[in-house]
């Protein structure tokens, strides 16, 4: 028997998983490019209390079917909603925090990487140093704006995350290049 649920319902289903899905994403990435494979613990913290608030959610979905009813009572769409509402918040603050870490992650790699080498032995090598440069420098604003724009709230929180993700993104491809055309090219003194 399939249960018959709203699209509010429904949409809070998928923007459940979308968000978890991007965490999950950056969180492996993250433990790729620490040193030593290290896991932020704080985003499993918060997905472990969304996933209370699932099972919150899903056990009135079962217990609908097991009744042979079809439709959710109002009071039971009620607890569900609520109940998905609070798995998104905490699914949300694992991926924002995610995102913080990994960016510090990025950051912190640039710093050991390139402490060893001049501005100028780069630029000889690489002449879009300074693009990347000046990135880096504009990035604490990004972050600092994006941070302050999290609110789930919002009319489309999964594109105000998307949009962080973008900051993280731009900031991986910039390292990348950076290695890929610096550190094949330089000889460590």
């Amino acid at each position: 028997m399939i249960i018959d649920i709203s699209n509010e319902i429904r949409l809070k289903w998928n923007t459940l998983c979308e968000v978890h899905n991007l965490t999950k994403k950056y969180m492996l990435l993250s433990e790729e490019y620490s040193a030593d494979m290290k896991t932020y613990i704080q985003p499993m913290k918060e997905q472990k209390d969304a996933y209370e608030h699932i099972v919150r959610a899903y056990s009135v979905m079962y217990n609908n079917i097991e009744n042979t009813s079809n439709k959710l009572d109002k009071k039971d769409e009620q607890y569900l909603l609520k109940n998905l509402d609070k798995a998104i918040s905490h699914e949300f603050r694992a991926f924002y925090d995610t995102i913080d870490y990994f960016t510090l992650v990025l950051r912190n790699l640039f710093y050991n990487e390139l402490k060893f080498f001049s501005g100028a032995e780069i630029l000889k090598v690489y002449p879009h140093y300074r693009e990347i440069k000046n990135r880096l420098l504009e990035l604490p604003e990004k972050i600092a704006i994006q941070r302050n724009n999290k609110d789930i709230g919002n009319s489309d929180p999964v594109a105000l995350a998307s949009e962080y993700a973008k900051v993280l993104d731009n900031l991986l491809n910039d390292y990348e290049s950076l290695m890929d055309n610096v550190l094949c090219k330089i000889k460590i003194k």
